[in-house]
């Protein structure tokens, strides 16, 4: 006999309240019965280790049965719960996935896609699995094609296009002339790419982003970006201390000519000591041994009085 209807969604909400009362942070994701309802299995998800040892035995004492609880990761809940994809299909990890692939931002990199989350990522917060699919084919057709923001020269067009997009799935390319006009263009008619136009000038207007030259091209790409104020300044006053630092590295190393030139060795006359008398022995004498040399000449005591 299995469990009773709506005692899965009583023992969730069971399995909540106390790990609430617990302090537990953890997130109870589906419950299943085994064995006739004589074995609850609840799978949880979690961010660091958690010690439910206290909670399964509330659980036991509540529902009478074997309590196991299974951490399971984010992509792990969204395959046990279920759910559609932004295509409108069931999700692949609940379909047809079994072994989980590694997903990286490079993938979406690689596909010219918009680098923003809420477009990457799936129902488990990670980066959806469709990623992997046709990488391996979006790297081979950009091989073959010239990157965003290269300058290109075509054969229909006299002046040289800046390319601003590419399909590489249909093997075209939105380029831009100097007098802003977007046109489409196969790969196959880039007849050379001249260079590639610096970061700064891809944001600026259409006039005076293009360079008719590759050597123009290379100069605005080597020239640095106009800087504030403020930082000139900052870094003019850290070059200012590195220099005198270096400069006064360089005076405390360098040998001076008074010190470059071997002194000869100083003669010391030898002056005569003065001779040692009684009496300065005497207070030398008495001042080392102390109290030890007052009891060696202490006066002996006369042994007649008694007599």
């Amino acid at each position: 006999m299995g469990p009773p209807s709506g005692a899965g969604g009583k023992a969730i909400e069971l399995c909540k309240e106390k790990a609430r009362e617990l302090n537990l942070d953890m997130k109870i994701s589906t419950v299943r019965f085994d064995d006739r309802g004589r074995r609850v299995i609840f799978h949880f998800t979690a961010d660091q280790r958690v010690d439910f040892r206290q909670l399964v035995r509330e659980l036991a004492a509540a529902l009478h049965a074997r309590i196991e609880l299974w951490q399971i990761g984010v992509r792990d809940e969204a395959r046990v719960i279920h759910g559609f994809g932004i295509c409108g299909k069931e999700l692949c990890c609940a379909s047809w996935i079994r072994e989980f692939q590694p997903v990286s931002i490079r993938q979406a990199k690689d596909q010219d896609l918009l680098l923003s989350p809420a477009k990457l990522s799936g129902m488990c917060g990670r980066l959806r699995c469709c990623l992997t699919y046709e990488h391996g084919q979006y790297k081979e057709c950009a091989k073959s094609a010239p990157g965003i923001g290269a300058i290109c020269r075509c054969r229909q067009m006299r002046d040289p296009v800046v390319v601003v997009d590419r399909n590489l799935l249909r093997a075209t390319a939105t380029v831009k002339d100097e007098q802003g006009g977007l046109h489409s263009v196969p790969f196959a008619d880039i007849a050379e790419v001249l260079g590639k136009a610096p970061p700064s000038a891809l944001k600026q207007d259409a006039g005076a982003r293009l360079s008719t030259t590759p050597e123009t091209a290379r100069a605005e790409e080597a020239q640095p970006a106009a800087e504030a104020p403020e930082v000139d300044a900052k870094r003019g006053r850290r070059r200012g201390r590195r220099r005198k630092d270096r400069d006064h590295k360089t005076q405390a190393t360098a040998p001076t000519p008074a010190a470059a030139a071997p002194q000869p060795p100083r003669q010391e006359s030898a002056a005569p000591q003065p001779e040692r008398g009684s009496g300065d022995s005497e207070a030398r004498r008495k001042k080392r041994h102390g109290r030890r040399w007052r009891r060696s000449h202490r006066p002996k005591e006369s042994g007649d009085g008694g007599q």
